[in-house]
């Protein structure tokens, strides 16, 4: 972690500046530790390190995976988007309620997306996006899914007519 925070680290920009730092200067230091008297300490002390670091690394990680990885879900909404926009102009066995449902489930689908662009668009990567990658991706997989279900739906089956006595 020390390496991927330091200048020119891959998670140098997920960590506020300010933070930064002091961050940095605990790390070496338990490196210090770890080699001089951290060879004789207490598992218990090893621990309480551990969840010390963690209160700040973990939330560094996770910005890192949401602002890495939210741009490669958005160009799969737009893929699937334009997946179903392609299917739904030949769908034979849609009715107008199937229809409409589509459209209002991609509409929510893309408000979905639209509203995380709009929040994070004004952040700084070292802030939190107030989304969790791993939510995001579930919600798309939803949408995925949940569409693709209404849009291959087999076609309703028509009534016989009636037969002539």
């Amino acid at each position: 972690m020390r390496n991927n925070i330091q200048e020119y680290g891959n998670l140098e920009k997920y960590i506020d500046p300010k933070v930064r730092d002091t961050f940095l200067v605990q790390l070496n230091q338990a490196v210090e530790w770890i080699y001089g008297e951290g060879q004789s300490a207490a598992k218990d002390a090893y621990r309480a390190k551990l969840d010390e670091f963690k209160k700040i690394g973990v939330p560094v990680k996770n910005r890192a995976a949401f602002y890495q990885d939210f741009p490669i879900l958005l160009e799969q909404f737009t893929a699937f988007q334009q997946e179903v926009n392609d299917k739904f102009a030949n769908a034979t066995n849609l009715t107008d309620q199937g229809r409409s449902d589509i459209i209002n489930k991609l509409t929510e689908a893309q408000q979905y997306f639209s509203n995380i662009q709009q929040a994070i668009s004004n952040k700084q990567t070292y802030e939190d996006s107030g989304f969790k990658i791993d939510e995001v991706a579930a919600n798309l997989e939803a949408y995925k899914y949940t569409i693709n279900k209404m849009l291959n739906a087999p076609p309703p089956k028509q009534e016989a007519p009636p037969k002539d006595s």
